[in-house]
């Protein structure tokens, strides 16, 4: 399951929070991608900023392949032999 929120920073408490344990600088427009299992749990979480820009990136086709891909990575490894 993953789900997309980009945008404004400050329309997302969870930017803020992300700053904060990350030690990363305010940013004016943020990108936040999860990735769950399907029970609903956090596999992944992916942040990214445009620093102080507000300018905000139309197509996230891209976006949404590289969430497939970490998906498909993490299948892979969750399904890998110990060791």
């Amino acid at each position: 399951q993953r789900a997309i929120a980009y945008g404004p920073a400050t329309t997302d408490p969870r930017a803020d929070a992300l700053v904060r344990a990350l030690g990363c600088g305010a940013a004016a427009t943020s990108l936040i991608a999860t990735l769950a299992a399907p029970d609903g749990a956090p596999r992944l979480v992916l942040y990214a900023d445009n620093g102080e820009r507000a300018d905000l990136y139309e197509d996230l086709h891209d976006v949404e392949l590289l969430g497939k891909e970490a998906e498909t990575a993490l299948g892979l490894f969750e399904r890998a032999p110990p060791g």
